[in-house]
């Protein structure tokens, strides 16, 4: 993620990932908060360079 024009994607997927966070935080029950975590961990991969 060298090129320029990755720079606005990285701060996308770090804006998603902190969305996910916070829509884990008020999650009504334990499996919807696993699959706001899980989603905040895959937009964190993305934003590093990782795969998917």
């Amino acid at each position: 993620m060298s090129s320029p024009n990755m720079a606005p994607l990285v701060s996308h997927f770090r804006l998603r990932a902190e969305q996910e966070r916070d829509r884990a935080a008020r999650a009504p029950n334990e499996r919807h908060k696993r699959l706001h975590l899980e989603l905040a961990a895959i937009f964190e991969r993305r934003a590093a360079g990782g795969p998917m």
